[in-house]
């Protein structure tokens, strides 16, 4: 993970998942998931069913 930022939420406040949203393609890691911007809206609809 290179978000400084991210690791310091993980620090702080330990999720058991998180969810980054960037132009890379979609990856599952450990505990990141990583949502590429094309796929946000289908992603936001999924969680809505």
């Amino acid at each position: 993970m290179k978000a400084k930022s991210l690791q310091v939420y993980d620090q702080l406040y330990k999720p058991r998942h998180a969810l980054r949203t960037s132009m890379a393609n979609y990856e599952e890691g450990n505990w990141v998931w990583n949502i590429p911007l094309y796929g946000v809206g289908e992603y936001l609809k999924r969680l809505e069913d």
